[in-house]
């Protein structure tokens, strides 16, 4: 993984912590100063590190570890927040 991909990657989880959701891939672009394209790139390569996984029909993000982008019966709680998370 290079050093873009590592910042995006912490980009990504600090967005999913602070919004209290998945961040789209549209407005994850706009925070990293990227084109959607080039962010596209970067999720893949991030997907294929198994550091994320995105929905192959949409290339959102569907998992980051512990995190969940749809709801499950499992959740994550610190800071008086919470999230879904994986099983």
């Amino acid at each position: 993984m290079d050093a873009q991909a590592l910042e995006i990657r912490n980009l990504t989880y600090r967005m999913f912590v602070e919004l209290g959701r998945a961040p789209a891939a549209d407005e994850t672009a706009v925070a990293a100063g990227l084109s959607r394209s080039d962010l596209d790139t970067v999720w893949a390569e991030l997907h294929d590190a198994h550091a994320l996984v995105l929905n192959p029909a949409t290339c959102e993000i569907r998992m980051a570890n512990p995190f969940s982008a749809v709801p499950t019966a499992y959740r994550v709680r610190a800071a008086e927040r919470s999230w879904y998370a994986n099983c």
